[in-house]
């Protein structure tokens, strides 16, 4: 744990990584994973006028990801690929709809209904 606390605090994030303990706990997700892939989606938003929005779009992605059941690695894929995406400085919602939709399906290329 101490190592995540340092790598938060490279990043000037200290704040964050209670966040990021909480609703990993509360989503049933490894602190460990998720607390990487949220400081690579902070260094994304960085400069793009969504910085801000860090927490909010990383709940986006966490939680419907653990709603639809996806194991850890289609979240951790869905969440590199808006990481990807936000980078750039737009998004488009043709990119959007690709890159997500193919880590939001399951087996038979079907998203899950609930």
């Amino acid at each position: 744990m101490v190592a995540l606390e340092k790598r938060f605090s490279d990043f000037g994030a200290t704040s964050d990584l209670r966040f990021i303990e909480e609703e990993a706990d509360r989503l049933g997700l490894s602190v460990r994973n998720v607390a990487g892939e949220f400081l690579g989606l902070r260094q994304a938003l960085l400069g793009t006028g969504a910085e801000g929005e860090t927490r909010e779009t990383f709940l986006g992605i966490a939680e419907a990801m653990t709603a639809m059941r996806r194991p850890a690695e289609a979240q951790s894929r869905a969440m590199k690929a808006f990481e990807q995406i936000a980078s750039k400085g737009r998004v488009q919602a043709e990119e959007l709809r690709g890159q997500l939709g193919k880590h939001a399906r399951d087996r038979n290329g079907c998203c899950r209904q609930q």
